[in-house]
């Protein structure tokens, strides 16, 4: 092997001196996307780290952008290329593309590159081409089979998706029955998230598997979506990604079941070392892709298959460099529209050479292709999401196949070891979580989310076990700056208990002193607040709570303004009419009452049939009219809106002194720059090590350094504190404590919509605990089957005692629900007052007009009131008295 290396680099160097004299360059076509920076960046690390090498040649790159979708732009870029004497292209193919660079490629012989091909190949496959990617139908298939998967949900974004589906079945032909439940295409992640939502709304309990045929970037933009989408519940999905990926790609991506291949391992040796160069400033820094890695491999591949080409044949390519051009078959480049045609001459063996290469120092590892192009002897990571971050779970190669190394989900295992063992098991009180069930007893008995949960792993694996409560009632946290912890977290460090099933957070600090099984649920930091009480039930008069109290003293103001207005105008600049009266006297302008009656009047959109004669006076009426006019639809979409806010039972309060906003940022922002209302966490918990680098998170940090008397001991502490605080206090703790809290007695909180974080909850072992890889099972079968989603809606969704939630209302109560007597009865104690007032200024006018009358008719006051009584009486008698003839009209004698 020695002989032969020192042999190959004395050749390069003779060529290099006598041969060319300098270094060859050798032209290379490469199709760049619309938006491909990262090949770019690639190109341009190449380019930097071959300009000091001793090599005989240089591969110059010569660049083209194209449109993928266009078949003749991507035709005319190649032609170009080809123009310019290219020795092998290198680009991306896709369905829509692979056909024209497959039929160009053939025609003019020139080795093609690409990262990948489709799966589906045409009928005129690239004869000179070579695919980097290694295909994953076949270790998709084994994973299925392994899952024991029956029923998945197929989504994909190219339009052979179905064809590559088709294949996908006739490989499971005869070995696995597969039901397609459904097949989409999806053109974006949001278009996804939306699909994914009907999905989990119409089978809530059942497992999703999820086949993503999309490229990387799609299905981690999918992924996330649906982890940060309240309304999908994460445990009941499972994603298989067909598409291997790198290790950038998994960050982030927690709370939800993901299997996928992986191509490149951060920790590899040969990886880590081109990360460094790729991260110089010169290079760039963006983020590194599969294609990325792809292409880099597969200019390896093409400058490995150039460098044994001129060390078998130092001069096979002196006829084609020669004055600074590019000859092929003694014609400077290529002309496609040239009849005959002109081939590159040694094209074909260029791809020869490129097909027998074998690199075992690639990104990808082991490089070698078949015949055809495509890859073999290679091997995929599995990959799995776990509670922490990722990990990897086994290997599969096209040589030997699926291998696992930690046995995932379904693997059926042995459990008649366990039959023995009383497991101890600690857990702490939280409601629904764990409850003492009433009385309360010497032998306490349990009830709760965890209890279930335990009976479940009992029966699955076998064993006995006592329950027990955590003798200091934290969860765990470092003690000071020691290695010491407390709460459950130290009795499993102290190994005093076998297990924790409890509302656990997963954190990083506690996974390096424990172990974490798979998440039986995940959840986020939420708010509690003090539930306001509606204020149309706080008084009869809701009908004053649109407007403020300034409106309505300014209402009073304008409107007895307008009257006085009203009346100055009209004596000013209309003249007196004549009365119609035999004294003749001159008739006056309407009275000041009579302002007061007309501006009343147009205030509720009545005519008084008195109409204005001047246009001073006009003007006043018609900015009277608009006003009103605008007033009264503002105060009728205004008790419009807060009715249906009172309808839905939102917490929604008109006014300034509530301290309740729209979402958790908003009360957060609000105590970071006003101080109110107070927020409290609990002072053990992993709230309050929830770090963030928003500017928000990290002044709360600093105000809950400052304010350590908002902190609480116990959860149940601070629900207290929020009750009492009056909206004062607020309190920050898991979200599905708090959901239950606010769903039962005395009903008195709600919470604040929107979530802080996403954090998983765990079943906890210690350190090496021989019951890890069975329980770690055990969770992940119960997430399948649904047991963990039955549990969830038995102890919160079912145990709701607070009836008037709208959970619990229907659509009808909540949209169209009927105003009670007591809301409304406002409007009869005004009626009835008007009622009691009209009598009693009716009787003071009867008894003052009675009095004068008396006076000047010298009579009795008595007499005169009787007068007056039978003369009311007597009319009313005429009225209802019926005569025959009065029917009929009597014509005039």
């Amino acid at each position: 092997m020695l002989p032969k290396l020192i042999y190959s680099l004395t050749v390069l160097f003779f060529i290099n001196i006598k041969v060319f004299g300098k270094q060859t360059r050798i032209p290379v076509g490469v199709l760049l996307g619309p938006e491909d920076h990262s090949t770019v960046t690639l190109l341009r690390l190449y380019d930097h780290e071959t300009r000091s090498n001793t090599s005989s040649f240089k591969i110059d790159f010569i660049t083209e952008k194209v449109d993928w979708m266009d078949s003749y732009n991507v035709g005319m870029a190649v032609c170009r290329l080809l123009s310019r004497g290219i020795f092998a292209l290198v680009g991306p193919s896709s369905t829509e593309s692979y056909p024209t660079l497959a039929s160009y490629t053939n025609k003019f012989q020139v080795p093609f590159i690409s990262p990948s091909f489709p799966k589906i190949l045409p009928s005129a496959a690239a004869l000179f081409g070579v695919s980097v990617q290694p295909e994953t139908s076949l270790a998709v298939l084994d994973i299925i089979r392994f899952y024991k998967w029956t029923a998945v949900v197929y989504l994909y974004d190219r339009e052979d998706g179905p064809e590559r589906l088709q294949n996908l079945l006739d490989l499971t032909s005869g070995i696995t029955e597969l039901e397609i439940k459904e097949l989409k295409r999806i053109a974006s992640a949001q278009e996804a998230n939306n699909f994914l939502r009907q999905i989990e709304l119409s089978e809530r309990e059942s497992i999703k598997h999820i086949i993503l045929d999309v490229t990387p970037a799609l299905a981690k933009n999918l992924i996330v979506n649906v982890v940060n989408d309240v309304t999908i519940e994460k445990r009941n999905f499972h994603f298989l990604l067909v598409h291997p990926t790198v290790d950038e790609f998994w960050t982030e991506l927690r709370g939800v079941n993901i299997t996928g291949f992986r191509l490149v391992n951060t920790e590899d040796d040969v990886f880590n070392k081109f990360l460094e160069r790729w991260k110089r400033p010169e290079v760039g820094n963006d983020q590194v892709t599969v294609e990325a890695v792809l292409i880099y491999d597969g200019l390896y591949v093409l400058h490995s298959a150039i460098s044994s080409l001129l060390a078998d044949q130092p001069n096979i390519l002196q006829e084609n460099l020669h004055d600074g051009k590019v000859f092929f078959n003694g014609t400077a480049g290529i002309n496609c529209f040239q009849d005959p045609s002109i081939v590159f001459e040694h094209g074909p063996v260029i791809a020869q050479y490129v097909k027998q290469i074998h690199l075992t120092n690639a990104l990808t590892k082991n490089v070698e292709f078949d015949a055809n192009g495509h890859r073999r002897g290679y091997t995929l990571d599995i990959m799995e999401t776990v509670p922490t971050g990722h990990s990897q779970v086994g290997t599969w190669s096209d040589v030997h196949g699926l291998q696992i190394v930690r046995t995932p989900l379904l693997s059926e295992v042995s459990y008649e070891h366990l039959t023995d063992k009383v497991v101890v098991i600690s857990s702490i009180l939280e409601e629904p979580y764990l409850m003492l069930k009433e009385p309360v007893s010497e032998n306490p008995v349990f009830e709760g989310y965890c209890k279930d949960l335990a009976d479940l792993l009992a029966k699955k694996l076998n064993f006995k076990y006592k329950l027990q409560l955590v003798k200091d009632g934290k969860y765990g946290s470092k003690i000071g700056n020691s290695s010491d912890w407390d709460g459950m977290v130290g009795e499993l460090v102290r190994r005093e208990v076998d297990m924790v099933i409890a509302p656990l957070t997963v954190t990083s600090q506690r996974a390096q002193v424990i172990h974490f099984t798979k998440s039986f649920m995940t959840v986020g930091i939420a708010m509690l607040a003090k539930k306001p009480v509606p204020k149309a039930h706080e008084s009869p008069f809701f009908f004053f709570q649109p407007f403020s109290y300034e409106i309505w003293i300014c209402l009073c103001l304008a409107y007895f303004g307008m009257s006085i207005l009203l009346f100055i105008s009209c004596h000013f600049t209309t003249p007196p009419e004549k009365s119609t009266f035999e004294t003749n006297k001159l008739k006056p302008c309407f009275t000041f009452s009579t302002s007061l009656w007309i501006t009343l009047a147009s205030l509720f959109f009545r005519n008084t049939g008195i109409c204005a004669k001047s246009v001073s006076t006009r003007i006043v009426h018609s900015i009277w009219w608009f006003f009103t006019f605008i007033l009264v639809v503002v105060y009728i979409a205004s008790i419009s809106t807060y009715f249906l806010a009172q309808q839905l039972r939102t917490g929604i309060i008109t006014g300034r002194d509530t301290p309740y906003m729209h979402s958790i940022h908003d009360i957060l922002h609000e105590t970071v720059t006003e101080g109110y209302p107070n927020v409290g966490i609990l002072e053990s918990g992993s709230t309050l090590s929830f770090n963030s680098k928003l500017p928000l998170i990290e002044r709360m940090h600093e105000y809950f350094v400052k304010n350590p008397d908002m902190t609480t001991n116990t959860i149940d502490e601070g629900i207290d504190r929020v009750r009492q605080g009056e909206g004062s206090y607020v309190f920050l703790t898991e979200s599905s404590t708090l959901e239950y809290v606010s769903h039962h007695k005395p009903c008195d909180t709600m919470v604040i919509p929107g979530e802080l974080d996403q954090k998983p909850f765990a079943v906890a072992l210690p350190l090496g605990s021989p019951l890890i890889h069975n329980v770690d099972i055990a969770v992940l079968s119960f997430q399948e089957t649904g047991e963990l989603a039955r549990l969830y809606q038995k102890w919160w969704e079912g145990r709701s005692e607070c009836a008037t939630t709208i959970k619990r209302r229907s659509f009808k109560e909540n949209y169209y629900g009927s105003l009670t007597l007591f809301q409304v009865s406002g409007l009869f104690y005004i009626l009835l007052a008007g009622i009691i007032a009209c009598l009693i200024i009716t009787f003071i006018e009867f008894f003052f007009q009675t009095r004068q009358e008396a006076h000047l008719n010298n009579m009795p006051l008595q007499d005169v009131m009787r007068n007056r009584a039978n003369k009311l009486l007597g009319s009313e008698r005429r009225l209802h008295q019926t005569d025959p003839d009065d029917s009929v009209l009597q014509p005039e004698s």
